[in-house]
């Protein structure tokens, strides 16, 4: 189907400016110029801002019906071909010339260029979709490659540190490395280690007693008369004087304020705190902390003692990290390539002029 009679550059501008107020356009204009002139009646007849409600819907439409024409000139060209095609094939039809789906396809995408556009957008995205999710993917692996290594490597780190008293002294036989406080000296750097410990007391105090009643005279009189025998009885004892005898006791409980393990690292002095608040020499915080210095004492004497390897490999040489790195190596490969291959924007198949088809089939058999 080719556009000779109504080809675009046949067209006078006049032809031009009709196509392009088409379609709604004159619709618009139309609706537009109706509110217009009622807003200017209303105007006019004092309405005051209130007209504005009419006024500005009617430019509105009015510029929604005239905006073609502000379009730049490639795009108008492209809008009056497209209308130019469909009017034809509208032409063909009602002369009962009838084509098969597949070459009304074909025909439409060489033709109308705002359909060619929209079907080459539609490639265009959907390959740039492809080649991201196929980068995303590389990359996220690569990611997830370079977390396992740090976790690997953190993992044997760890591994290689023994801890004594629940991790209050750690040291490294692989690399003979002592860990105090945070800080990491080499077993030879341990010149001594001792108790540092502030003992003290508290006082605690008993008191105890006895209370003795003697019963009064004039009050068993005064019961007596009031209730007989047992008014007496009971007048006696409630009004007599009472005697109270108390004895006090005090007691030294030991205590104990601060205990720790000074460590001297090459003259300089470092303690392990055990204990920082009193506590009771009796409580079992005060015994453990006692059996916990006692055990750092003995290990860190035999660490001063024990030669520090010359040579310890090192984490990242381990064959299980070493492979981690040869995979993100061919990550980073996969990642380059992948880049490299840039989108292909090819026109879809059902798009195609026919001879282009059978070409690229041959092309295919011969490759095969």
């Amino acid at each position: 189907m080719e556009l000779k009679e109504r080809s675009f550059d046949s067209l006078s501008d006049k032809d031009k400016r009709k196509i392009l107020l088409s379609g709604g356009g004159i619709i618009f204009d139309i609706l537009g110029g109706l509110l217009l002139l009622m807003g200017l009646l209303a105007l006019a007849g004092g309405a005051g801002i209130s007209c504005l409600v009419l006024i500005i819907p009617a430019l509105l439409l009015i510029f929604l019906g005239v905006k073609k024409l502000f379009w730049k000139k490639e795009k108008q060209r492209d809008y009056i071909i497209s209308r130019l095609y469909k009017q034809s094939v509208k032409v063909q039809k009602k002369n009962g010339i009838y084509t098969s789906k597949e070459e009304k396809n074909r025909m439409r995408f060489k033709e109308d260029p705002l359909f060619h556009d929209k079907v080459m957008n539609s490639v265009h995205k959907n390959e740039d979709a492809k080649y991201d999710t196929r980068i995303h993917r590389i990359e996220a692996k690569k990611q997830k490659l370079i977390k396992g290594r740090i976790s690997k490597i953190q993992s044997i780190s760890n591994a290689r540190w023994e801890n004594i008293c629940g991790g209050k002294l750690m040291y490294s036989p692989v690399e003979g490395k002592v860990r105090i406080n945070q800080s990491e000296t080499v077993f030879s750097s341990i010149k001594g280690a001792e108790l540092n410990v502030e003992n003290s007391y508290r006082i605690e105090t008993h008191e105890s007693g006895k209370a003795r009643k003697h019963a009064s005279l004039g009050g068993a009189v005064a019961g007596g008369l009031l209730l007989g025998r047992v008014g007496a009885v009971a007048g006696g004892i409630g009004l007599g004087k009472t005697k109270t005898n108390s004895i006090s006791t005090s007691n030294s409980i030991p205590t104990c304020n601060h205990l720790g393990v000074m460590v001297n690292i090459n003259g300089f002095m470092s303690e392990i705190l055990l204990i920082s608040h009193t506590v009771d020499q009796s409580s079992i915080t005060y015994a453990s902390a006692q059996r916990d210095a006692q055990e750092i004492i003995t290990k860190l004497r035999l660490l001063a003692q024990t030669p520090v390897p010359e040579t310890f490999p090192k984490v990242e040489e381990e064959s299980s990290v070493l492979d981690l790195d040869a995979q993100i190596t061919e990550a980073e490969k996969e990642l380059e390539a992948a880049k490299a291959d840039t989108p292909k924007y090819e026109t879809p198949e059902k798009y195609r002029p026919v001879p282009e088809k059978e070409n690229i089939e041959k092309q295919g058999f011969k490759k095969l």
